[in-house]
């Protein structure tokens, strides 16, 4: 199990999923249209908070999100 947390502007949101690409899917169906806010990913192992990956930066956490949609869209 993954976990994922999008900070926002003035919020956050933690997704938990059996993978990665299932968690953004329930962001992006919840808060598609808070994309543009994301300032911060953070995705962790649910069972091992050792094992993490953090995105910080409009920019990037732009780019990172984007991807996922393109591969939500094509399926």
């Amino acid at each position: 199990m993954l976990s994922i947390t999008f900070t926002l502007t003035n919020r956050e949101k933690t997704f938990t999923n059996a993978d990665l690409g299932g968690a953004v899917k329930e962001f992006l169906k919840e808060y598609g249209e808070a994309v543009d806010e994301i300032t911060k990913i953070h995705i962790w192992k649910a069972d091992d908070d050792s094992e993490y990956m953090i995105a910080k930066g409009k920019k990037t956490c732009a780019t990172f999100i984007k991807g996922f949609q393109l591969k939500v869209v094509q399926q």
